[in-house]
Order: structure tokens, then sequence, then C-alpha cells
């Protein structure tokens, strides 16, 4: 093991040799303890990589001179070897050196024990930003891990679903999916965070039966945990009322909503906004006023809630409480607008159309084709099918108003926009 560890420590000496460079000059410059110099080059301590690559450059060597030597030496390595792989394969792989990361990698996956290490891989690289290399690491544990029950393979699923949900949804119900089949196997505080993250996915897409069947099975889990995580739990108590809502179940919906509420006094705010949003939901018109009510009184509560005002007002043709909603509430829209979240974005989509038919209404034409436009596209960019259905079904609203040329111009873009749909639609392929 010791000799095999010395590979980078020989053949930087024999450069060094050959070169006439005198090691105190080298470890000063470099800002380098001399006797640890010595002990790198000695081969006594392993040469770690970001000094290896200070030494190689200083020499004048191409900046991978010594890539191969230092890749067997983190093979072979006696200890710390699952970190030495990690750093070699993060910094081979995202500063293009890729032949060694794909030569480790091929080492890894061919003695099949070191998986884990490519895990960590991506977690490295996924707490530094670069989701997309991270995915990489994630999906080669998927593809690879013959042990379907190893943890490192369930945290690869949640993570990798955690990086794409933010791609395109379409992809992301895919990936929540596969996940589902492995979420028991997380450990018990992440597997609770993952069943609220696969929840928002379910309810971003109005997959109600899914959002039914997760949360009930999530509640189950947390009420029988040890210990409770109340954020989470309220989280899921919310979502399942949404979902039984939506299934027009309504008592159960409000039990949902109670239950949540008598977790403490945040809660008990979202209790009384849900409550609102199910007796609107099953037709006590009265509930709208309180809701505003609400709304009012709890502003930092609005920006959840405003898609339900909408649209009890759209639904009693009240356009002048709109526009006064809008302005009562504008940083709130503006500050929504600005979310980029699969939760947000879905409520800040919905609110651009209402606004658009309320623009429609008082034929403030150039103003709703250009929120519309900019509904179209975002649910059109993250695959939120349902959503793009909506934006569609808003502009043949425009073909009712005056203007013939601009619903004619309207029409055909988005015959366009759904032959590019019809054309791009497909599933991603999971192991």
């Amino acid at each position: 093991m010791a000799q095999v560890e010395r590979r980078v420590s020989e053949s930087v000496r024999v450069v060094l040799e050959k070169g006439g460079f005198a090691r105190r000059k080298i470890a000063a410059e470099l800002g380098f303890q001399p006797t640890v110099f010595d002990r790198w080059i000695n081969g006594t301590r392993p040469f770690p990589l970001k000094e290896l690559i200070s030494t190689t450059e200083y020499l004048g060597l191409h900046t991978d001179y010594f890539f191969g030597d230092y890749l067997l030496d983190c093979w072979y390595a006696p200890k710390d070897k699952s970190e030495r792989v990690r750093d070699f394969l993060c910094y081979t792989r995202t500063e293009g050196f890729r032949m060694y990361s794909d030569k480790l990698v091929s080492m890894l996956l061919e003695e099949g024990k070191q998986l884990r290490s490519l895990y960590e891989t991506g977690v490295y690289l996924d707490e530094k930003g670069l989701c997309e290399e991270a995915e990489y690491f994630y999906t080669l544990v998927i593809d690879n891990e013959r042990d379907r029950l190893a943890e490192h393979l369930a945290l690869s699923y949640y993570r990798r679903f955690m990086i794409v949900r933010d791609w395109d949804m379409d992809y992301a119900f895919e990936a929540a999916t596969k996940l589902s089949e492995h979420i028991r196997t997380l450990p018990e505080d992440v597997m609770f965070e993952a069943y609220t993250n696969i929840m928002t996915v379910f309810y971003v897409l109005d997959k109600w039966d899914h959002l039914k069947k997760y949360g009930e099975e999530a509640r189950t889990l947390m009420e029988r945990a040890s210990t409770r995580n109340i954020n989470l739990y309220a989280k899921c108590l919310s979502y399942l009322g949404f979902a039984y809502r939506n299934k027009k179940e309504f008592d159960k919906a409000l039990d949902a909503h109670m239950l949540c509420g008598e977790l403490g006094a945040t809660f008990k705010v979202w209790d009384e906004l849900n409550t609102c949003v199910v007796l609107l939901e099953a037709d006590d018109h009265g509930k709208l006023n309180e809701l505003i009510e609400l709304i009012h009184r709890f502003p930092m509560e609005a920006i959840n809630h405003l898609e339900h005002v909408f649209q009890a007002l759209l639904k009693n043709r009240d356009f002048l409480q709109i526009e006064k909603i809008i302005s009562e509430f504008h940083p709130i829209i503006l500050e929504l607008f600005e979310k980029t979240d699969p939760y947000n974005l879905k409520r800040a989509i919905r609110i651009r159309l209402f606004i658009a038919e309320s623009h429609i209404h008082f034929a403030n034409y150039t103003a709703a084709k250009s929120i519309l436009q900019t509904a179209l596209n975002l649910a059109r960019k993250k695959k939120l099918f349902n959503l793009y259905d909506d934006c569609m079904r808003v502009f043949w609203l425009l073909e009712d108003i005056e203007s013939k040329k601009f619903c004619a111009g309207c029409k055909k873009d988005i015959q366009e926009d759904v032959r590019g749909l019809a054309t791009n639609h497909h599933h991603y392929p999971f192991a």
C-alpha cells in the first residue's frame, strides 16, 4: 500500500531532480511548510490534490501531468479513500479533465463496492450549486446500485428529484413516482421531508388522486413516528386538505385543516384561511368576504390565497373588486411573480390568468396579451400542461373582443405553440 501511495511522490521527485529544482524554494514560493512538502515528496504523506496542482503548474507542466498517478494513489489509498476519490472526481469532472473522472467512475462501477463515493460526489457538487453535474452522479448510483435497499440509493433518488423538479414538471413527476418506490428507505427525518416535496409536485400538477394517496400515507407515518416535525406535519395536513377539497370530500378537508389549526397559532391562521376556501368551493358564497378580510388581517398569507379570491370574484363577475384587490395587494403580487419554485409558480401563473381576464373585461387588450404570453411561456417552459391548457382557454376569450386582427394573431401563435408541445412532449427514462 505504502509503495503504491508513493506513485505521485516518486513522479514529482523525478521531475524536481531532473530540473534541478530546490524543494525549499518551491515550498517558500507556494506557501508550503518545508517539512510538510518534504513528506509529500518523500511519500510519507499523500500529496493533496490542490497542492499537487499548484506544484505542477509551478514546474511549468500541464495541470494533469501527474493525474494518472494520482488516480491510482486515490484508488489504493489505505485511508480517506472516499474523500480523495470524491475530490478527484469533482475536480476532473468540472475542470475539463473528464477522461480521468470517466476512468475512475468505470473502476468504481466495475468494483461495485464504492458507489457511495459517487453519491457523496453528487452531494458535494449539489451543495456547490453544480446541479447538472450532481444529477449525473446520482443517476450513476441509481443505474448501478444492485442493493435496492441501500440508503445512498434512496438518497440519490431524493436528491435527483429535488434537482429535476425545478427543470420541468414532466420530469419531476416521473422522478417523484420513482422516488416513492424507495422513500421508506430514507432516514426518517428525510423521509417526511421527501413526502411533502413529492406532494408539492402532485399539487402543482393537479394530481389529486396521487396527492390524496401520498398525503394519507405520510400522515399515518408522521402520527406513528417517535418524534414529529410540526412544520412538515402541518404541510402534510394542508396538502391533504387540498386533495380532499378538489375531490369534493369537503368534510374530510375541513377535518384536516382543523387538525392543522390545533398545532399552534401560525397553523390556526392556515386553518381559518383554508376553511374559507373549502366552504367557498362548497358554494358557501358568504365566505368570500371573510376570506378577503382574512388576507387583509394576515397579509403575509395573502400570497397563498389571492388566487382563490380572484377565482371566486371572477365566478361572480365582480371585476371592479378584482381591480381593487390588484391595487391593494400589488406589492405582494409582484413578490409572488418573482418566485420560481413549483409551488409558487403555479399560483403566479393562475393569478396572471385571472388578471388577464379582468384586463379583457375592461378592454385592456394589450395588457391582457402581455400577461398571457408571460403565463404561457412559464407554463410551457416548466411543462405545466394543466396550466398551459388554462392559458389557451383565456386566449380564446380574446376572440370575443372587437379587434379581430389581434385575435387572429393570437390564434396563430397558439396553434404554433400547440404543435411545438405535441412534438416536444416526451417522457424521460428512469431506471
